[in-house]
């Protein structure tokens, strides 16, 4: 299970959204300082649509690692992670702008930003590392 390349792949995808929940992914300046995490903005209101979408990109990650003999499930498991993760940067983009239309702030963007944008680079790279694998298996079954 470990030994593969693809469920290290889903493994930092995993770790990247389990930091994403610990850490601040926008900070915006203006009167006083407001910072965007995966749960609030800042106590003010919170982000229900993103804390799901990041929840269930860790679950579907979790349930994918030890799917390992299945793999056209783990593709398919995939291709919806990657969807998720779009959404998650749907919101991310949408509460910044909801903030920054209706007050003076200026946002500085943290690093928990980017990782959606890496977790769909490794996403995409596990999806093609099991489509390998199976065309692998594929062409042992044929030589039997």
């Amino acid at each position: 299970m470990i030994q593969r390349i693809q469920t290290l792949y889903i493994l930092i995808v995993l770790i990247l959204h389990v930091l994403m929940v610990f850490s601040p992914i926008v900070k915006y300046f203006g009167e006083d300082w407001v910072v965007l995490n995966a749960y609030s903005i800042s106590d003010y209101e919170k982000t229900l649509p993103l804390t799901i979408l990041i929840a269930l990109v860790i679950i579907i990650n979790l349930i994918t690692v030890f799917l390992y003999k299945k793999r056209t499930l783990q593709i398919r498991l995939l291709v919806i992670n990657v969807v998720l993760i779009f959404g998650v940067l749907f919101f991310i983009g949408f509460y910044t702008y909801q903030i920054l239309q209706t007050n003076e702030y200026k946002a500085y963007y943290q690093v928990a930003c980017i990782y959606p944008l890496i977790s769909i680079i490794f996403t995409f790279l596990a999806i093609l590392a099991i489509k390998k694998d199976e065309a692998l298996v594929r062409s042992m079954d044929r030589i039997r």
